[in-house]
């Protein structure tokens, strides 16, 4: 369905939304699609490079960083040098544009006109995943895919429920809200329990507060961790949200952390994501880790709930880790690692540690 989509914004309008809900498997479906499906190489030869938005960008990082999927590595001076750069490198060349997690029509317009197709885009499709249908202008003629709702077949198939109980499989698929990512969790959650954990999972969940069905079933879960995995987890609340981490990275700031064990165990419930991020060339690249946003939303509550201190104890612990890699004196922070992530956060997690003066030392 979705190359289809994708098909007929590419004969029109060049932009194509993927809506759904929060956890409904909108960035999974769009990434399984770039990466498994040979027809989209047919359809962009020129390649397709791929970013997440979120509520909250950093415009002018985003930009650079689909300029250099198109082989331009300087980085433009202000959001409309990116602009006006990212027209001229993708003009002519028939390619795709993914916009993960946009929040925010004007967002949007940082990369792409909504007025009308930019001159030399004739080519090139633009791709956003939304929680909002009406994310655009009518007149912007965008080609809309709606993920819908579940089957009962489906939301079995993700729970591994190999029951023929009907009623309890639909009260199942209710209290997840026939999320993709919520059944997923509580699927792999179920598998890892000996016996028959669906009874009472289904009470534990209708006596949770908590609203939101992927952070209900988060909750489940994380119960069920042991003590290592929990506060790796839970450690995980120091990051922004929209950030693939590299796992060079996490190295250097979970340093007595047995990660190789752990974070295949997050993954297998789902809390956590491994993957290596779509390029132009196609090629992998550093395997990283990705928190969706609600995951991230559940252990920030979390730490924000059991810790006095908040984040700001993990944003020290994190400083203090990273000072172990410093080549140069202790305080000299630009003799820290190059790991894809220390230079690009440093300072927000100075800040957040109230250790901004030593940022200008």
């Amino acid at each position: 369905a979705m190359c289809k989509s994708l098909e007929k914004s590419l004969k029109t309008s060049g932009l194509c939304l993927v809506h759904g809900a929060g956890g409904m498997g909108k960035t999974v479906a769009t990434c399984a699609t770039l990466l498994t499906e040979d027809v989209l190489a047919e359809l962009f030869p020129g390649g397709a490079a791929y970013v997440t938005v979120g509520q909250t960008p950093d415009i002018l990082s985003l930009q650079a960083q689909l300029l250099r999927a198109f082989g331009l590595l300087e980085t433009p001076s202000d959001a409309a040098d990116g602009y006006a750069r990212l027209l001229g490198a993708v003009a002519g060349r028939r390619s795709l544009l993914v916009l993960d997690d946009v929040w925010d029509a004007g967002h949007l317009e940082s990369f792409v006109s909504l007025r009308s197709r930019p001159k030399g885009w004739e080519q090139v499709v633009v791709l956003c995943t939304t929680r909002f249908a009406n994310l655009v202008p009518a007149k912007a003629k965008a080609e809309l895919l709606m993920l819908g709702e579940l089957t009962d077949a489906e939301a079995s198939q993700l729970l591994g429920l190999t029951t023929d109980d009907k009623a309890l499989l639909g009260k199942l698929a209710t209290l997840c809200s026939r999320s993709p990512l919520a059944l997923s969790i509580l699927g792999a959650t179920g598998q890892q329990v000996e016996g028959d954990p669906w009874p009472a999972f289904c009470m534990e969940l209708q006596s949770q507060a908590e609203p939101n069905p992927v952070k209900r079933c988060i909750g489940l879960a994380t119960k069920r961790l042991d003590e290592k995995a929990r506060e790796l987890y839970f450690g995980l609340a120091v990051f922004p949200e929209d950030f693939l981490l590299p796992l060079k990275a996490l190295g250097n700031i979970f340093r007595n952390v047995d990660l190789d064990m752990l974070l295949p165990r997050l993954a297998a419930l789902h809390l956590v994501r491994l993957e290596d991020a779509p390029s132009l060339q196609g090629a992998s690249v550093d395997r990283r880790l990705r928190l969706h946003d609600l995951s991230l939303e559940f252990v920030k509550e979390q730490v924000a709930k059991d810790r006095p201190a908040g984040e700001k104890e993990l944003h020290q612990d994190l400083i203090e880790s990273y000072s172990k890699s410093l080549t140069g004196a202790p305080g000299e922070w630009w003799t820290g690692p190059d790991d894809g992530y220390y230079f690009q956060r440093l300072l927000h997690h100075l800040a957040a540690a109230d250790r901004a003066p030593e940022a200008t030392d």
